[in-house]
C-alpha cells in the first residue's frame, strides 16, 4: 500500500467553457491500482459548500446566546465541522447541506460520521453525544424519527433556540404525518 491523491474534477454544466478545478486530498492509503475519478457540478458543489458553511456559522453564533462556547478540532481529535459542551458531555456536531437530490446520501454520510466521531471520543473516555445539523427541515420527515431512534440529536436552524434551551421537540412529524401514539398515521389499507 502506499499513500496516493485521490482528485475530483468539477465543472459547470451549465457552462461547459468555464476552467476546470481540481480538488485534491492526500487522506487515502490505496493501492497502485487504484483510482477514483468523478464529474461534479461546480455550481452544485459551490452552493452545497456555501450552505454547509452558513449552517456552522449560523449554530456557532447561536451557541453563545445559549451560554455555550463552539469548539474547533484539536490537533489529536476527529475532524468534525462543529462541537459544545453541554456541562459533562462533548456535543459533536457533523453539518451537511441537504437538497431533494442528494438528502437520502447525505443524511446516510452524517450518520455515519458523526456515530464514528463520537465512537473515537467515547474510546478515549470521552462523553460524548452526536448532533447531526443540516441547513434545513428535511424534505423525507421520517429523518426526524430514524434519528430519534438511534440517540442522534437531528437540528436546523429553525429549531436551533429551541434545541440549545433545552426544550421539547415533540410533537416532531413522521413521514409528513403526525405520529399519535408513537404510530405514523398510514392510513387505511
Amino acid at each position: 500500500m502506499m499513500r496516493r491523491t485521490r482528485r475530483w474534477t468539477l465543472e459547470a454544466e451549465d457552462e461547459p467553457d468555464e476552467p476546470v478545478v481540481e480538488l485534491e486530498l492526500d487522506d487515502a492509503e490505496v493501492s497502485v491500482g487504484d483510482f477514483v475519478s468523478f464529474t461534479v457540478d461546480r455550481s452544485k458543489y459551490l452552493r452545497g459548500v456555501d450552505a454547509h458553511e452558513q449552517t456552522v456559522e449560523l449554530l456557532a453564533g447561536s451557541l453563545p446566546q445559549h451560554g455555550l462556547v463552539p469548539l474547533s478540532n484539536g490537533s489529536s481529535s476527529p475532524r468534525v465541522d462543529i462541537a459544545w459542551r453541554n456541562g459533562d458531555v462533548l456535543k459533536v456536531g457533523e453539518v451537511k447541506s441537504i437538497t431533494a437530490e442528494n438528502e437520502e446520501e447525505q443524511l446516510r454520510y452524517a450518520y455515519g460520521q458523526v456515530s464514528r466521531y463520537c465512537h473515537q471520543l467515547r474510546s478515549a473516555g470521552v462523553q460524548c453525544e452526536p448532533v447531526v445539523v443540516v441547513e434545513r427541515e428535511p424534505f423525507d420527515t421520517s429523518w426526524i424519527e430514524f434519528f430519534r431512534s438511534e440517540g442522534v440529536d437531528f437540528i436546523w436552524p429553525e429549531i436551533f433556540d429551541r434545541y440549545l434551551n433545552g426544550e421539547s421537540l415533540e410533537p416532531m412529524t413522521v413521514g409528513g404525518a403526525i405520529a399519535r401514539d408513537g404510530l405514523p398515521d398510514f392510513g387505511a389499507f
